[in-house]
């Protein structure tokens, strides 16, 4: 059995913790300035981050395997979404090419490792999905299938994980001071964040829709460049912050995908269908959410999602097998 990086599964696990704490963050009322100004302060760098790594570990694979673990689970949680929409009569209509909250990011996966399958070797790779990212914001909106706006303007991240050299990250990562300039980086990104947070539109740093309607027409491709090169230093700073041995939060690392896709579920069945969290506010309800929420990392975190969805992936797709054996 291939060992396990603590480093990343460190990494991984403080990322998806970022990413469930800043859904669930939604809730808390917009005069609630360290709720909105946390949320502003991870959406600089948790997705670009997950997307990064993903990269690093992306390697050529055949369509079927593609399919079995990417295809598969998002047509499934489409499926489950929706399902779960009609069941708290939550007026939605299914179609494959929209996908439901969290889902966008295993779509773009799927195309992600599709590209890199036949471009992989190309040197101008990198260029070019960087010059796609700033111009994909002037698509017309009548084309935005499949989450696109964001599957282009995140593949840069993706394609710089991928062609990341660790040994050289490593040497850095090694030197004291490195880990002071990192965190001094991010402690005044914190501060700039806390002084003009209402400045700060999330949807503009989701990158989900197009230049027009994010209201930034004639700034929108330095306004991208810029925050893409933010998300990019804070990946680095971060990485350089991240412990390399085990720790207590290592194993939810080992299991993120699990993590991702289940608590969008619950996320979006409490905050759509129950008005539990229509009633918090304050400093000790955000104490409470965040150890709460870290109790919902850990649970979901040792659910064998992958397992079930390949056992289950096979005996859909034996059917026609055993079918044919039957009427044979």
């Amino acid at each position: 059995m291939k060992q396990r990086d603590s480093f990343f599964d460190n990494y991984k696990a403080f990322l998806i913790l970022c990413v469930v704490l800043a859904h669930f963050l939604n809730h808390f009322k917009p005069d609630f300035e360290i709720a909105n100004i946390i949320r502003i302060f991870v959406y600089f760098f948790h997705v670009p981050a997950f997307v990064f790594i993903s990269g690093y570990f992306a390697h050529k694979k055949d369509i079927k395997s593609l399919i079995r673990q990417l295809a598969f689970p998002y047509l499934l949680f489409q499926l489950v979404y929706y399902g779960m929409y009609q069941l708290i009569d939550h007026n939605v209509s299914f179609s494959i090419y929209d996908p439901y909250f969290t889902l966008w990011y295993i779509i773009a996966l799927f195309f992600w490792r599709l590209i890199l399958n036949v471009a992989e070797d190309n040197k101008y790779l990198l260029p070019v999905s960087i010059i796609s990212a700033l111009l994909i914001g002037f698509l017309p909106d009548e084309l935005d299938y499949f989450s696109i706006y964001r599957v282009f303007s995140f593949f840069p991240f993706f394609v710089l994980g991928h062609q990341f050299k660790k040994d050289r990250f490593m040497e850095l990562k090694s030197k004291p001071f490195i880990k002071y300039i990192s965190f001094m980086a991010l402690f005044i990104l914190f501060l700039f964040v806390c002084r003009h947070y209402e400045a700060i539109d999330l949807e503009v740093l989701n990158y989900q829709d197009s230049y027009e309607n994010l209201g930034v027409d004639s700034s929108g491709i330095v306004i991208h460049f810029i925050l893409s090169c933010i998300s990019f230093f804070c990946i680095f700073c971060i990485g350089f912050l991240i412990p390399l041995k085990t720790t207590p939060f290592t194993m939810i690392g080992r299991n993120t995908m699990s993590v991702y896709l289940l608590h969008g579920i619950i996320y979006k069945y409490i905050s759509l269908g129950m008005n539990v969290l229509d009633y918090v506010d304050g400093r000790m309800d955000l104490l409470i959410y965040i150890i709460l929420i870290i109790g919902l990392v850990y649970g979901l975190s040792v659910i064998p999602l992958n397992r079930y969805l390949n056992e289950l992936y096979d005996r859909i797709t034996g059917i026609p097998k055993r079918i044919y054996k039957w009427i044979c």
